[in-house]
């Protein structure tokens, strides 16, 4: 999951303009630092997400990263909904994103491949 750092900058203004008394510090807190556990739940999300259902929806949208062109993949079903950027938008994309690798599997079929 890539995290963007004028977001993390823009995160502590936002939360003191909604509570000028500080009360959303915490939050503030638990939304940009120690993200490793949000990461870990995300990962684990994602592959019991994935492992669901036998069917999967994904939907792709164009996304601005630090003024690159980016793919925004939304992977859902009716119990879970991902969303994950990717660099490209091609097939080999799409299928690293339903599998949750870096690295491919393939499966060959015999004579249709």
């Amino acid at each position: 999951m890539t995290q963007n750092p004028e977001s993390k900058k823009l995160v502590p203004d936002l939360l003191q303009s909604i509570d000028p008394r500080g009360i959303a510090d915490p939050l503030s807190n638990l939304l940009i630092k120690n993200t490793v556990d949000f990461e870990a739940e995300f990962n684990e999300l994602y592959i019991e997400g994935l492992a669901s259902s036998y069917w999967q929806h994904l939907d792709q949208t164009s996304a601005r990263v630090k003024g690159v062109n980016y793919t925004t993949n939304v992977v859902c079903n009716p119990l879970y909904t991902i969303y994950s950027t990717t660099l490209k938008k091609d097939r080999l994309s799409v299928l690293r994103v339903l599998q949750k690798k870096q690295g491919l599997e393939f499966i060959r079929l015999g004579a249709y491949l």
